[in-house]
């Protein structure tokens, strides 16, 4: 097999390698995506269980606040029965202190029963919110039960093209020249360079002028001595050009 037919299967290669990379790319935001999707699902189940198991918990407050509220009501009625039947000045005083004490405490827990309504308002307008997020995010995973969305499906598809592409058209090349191939694509996404003038292509260093002249009859690669590209010799386009017409 002659160099320049390896050159386009080696080009072929890594046409293939690139638009690979990008296709697993593009499936990894995919998946990021909708890990995402079930992420935030994750956290707005929990949010609900939390702010239900509140409301619960507050809803036990605020009922010992109100029989504790009614207790208070009745002791205002007994220390106003205390007053009414009152004898001496010391009584009714101590009958008026304890009436006014009882208010207060009522006052107090008034306050506290209203304040405890607000969170538990505040509460249910979150799980509100919560249940209306938590339908979308669910309606977005059950459009497609298998957990991938068309435009993913459509990805893989290319993918495995591409992919058995490659392997077959890695499958033309002999097996040494992979091999080296596939060492330098290990390294760097880029692993090919061309020279047209003794200057790599790939890392825009002069190449030793000994190997640039042997690397003219196009026998055999060469591995650049600066970025370990693969490397050989294509006559620039003028030079191409012209050799055709001639031709």
């Amino acid at each position: 097999m002659s160099i320049v037919e390896q050159i386009g299967y080696l080009e072929g290669l890594a046409a293939l390698d690139s638009a690979i990379r990008g296709l697993t790319e593009q499936l990894d935001k995919e998946q990021s995506a909708l890990e995402g999707v079930k992420g935030s699902l994750r956290d707005i189940d929990a949010q609900l269980a939390r702010d239900r198991q509140s409301v619960v918990e507050m809803e036990k407050t605020r009922q010992e606040l109100m029989t504790e509220l009614r207790q208070h009501e009745k002791l205002i009625e007994r220390s106003r029965d205390r007053l009414g039947r009152a004898r001496t000045e010391r009584e009714s005083q101590a009958a008026e202190r304890e009436v006014d004490e009882l208010r207060k405490l009522g006052r107090d827990r008034d306050e506290d029963i209203r304040r405890v309504v607000g969170l538990i308002d505040q509460a249910r307008a979150s799980i509100v919110q919560g249940e209306a997020k938590q339908v979308e995010l669910r309606a977005q995973l059950e459009a497609d039960p298998s957990g991938a969305s068309q435009a993913g499906a459509a990805i893989r598809a290319e993918l495995e093209q591409k992919t058995k592409e490659r392997a077959a058209l890695a499958a033309k090349l002999p097996a040494r020249i992979l091999r080296r191939y596939q060492t330098v694509s290990a390294r760097r996404p880029v692993a090919l360079a061309k020279t047209h003038d003794g200057t790599c292509l790939g890392c825009h260093i002069g190449l030793p002028p000994a190997m640039f002249h042997q690397m003219l009859s196009r026998t055999q690669f060469e591995e650049c001595p600066h970025c370990h590209r693969i490397i050989w010799y294509e006559p620039p386009p003028a030079a191409s050009d012209a050799e055709g017409e001639g031709g």
